[in-house]
């Protein structure tokens, strides 16, 4: 490492399927010990299930459409940012069992979203507790036991 200048920071290449910079970032950020091809069929079954759900568009513009519609009051993603926060009540068991149907593919998915979510999307004040206490709580433990293994 060279300490006469700091390195130039490098532009993310577009993925070459959706031709993305925003695909290929999903990609980095979900790939884990370089293992780049699982990281990507993961992203691309995802997309696959989603047209196929669509029947018609491309899933791409579906997710810049979601981020560039982002409204950080809007009671449906606060919910959706609330389904992924367990909380110890009589919706425990509910979230347990939806939650055990997930592999630990999925499950570390869904923590490495909420973790990079808050560099994505501003989020509101009670968006950035909600998943902070996420993570904390429950999908942390995802980060962790892959950061080692």
């Amino acid at each position: 490492m060279s300490r006469r200048h700091r390195a130039e920071k490098r532009q993310t290449v577009p993925d070459a399927r959706y031709k993305s910079p925003l695909v290929a970032h999903l990609v980095n950020v979900i790939m884990k010990s370089g293992k780049k091809n699982l990281a990507q069929r993961i992203v691309y079954g995802a997309f696959e299930k989603v047209s196929e759900k669509l029947e018609k568009g491309d899933p791409v513009d579906l997710m810049l459409s979601a981020l560039e519609h982002y409204d950080s009051s809007s009671m449906r993603v606060i919910g959706t940012l609330t389904g992924l926060h367990p909380k110890k009540d009589k919706a425990w068991e509910y979230h347990m069992q939806r939650y055990s149907l997930l592999d630990a593919t999925q499950k570390t998915a869904i923590a490495r979203f909420l973790a990079e979510l808050p560099k994505l999307v501003e989020l509101d004040s009670e968006g950035q507790k909600t998943v902070e206490r996420a993570l904390r709580n429950y999908w942390g433990d995802y980060l962790q036991s892959n950061a080692t293994g």
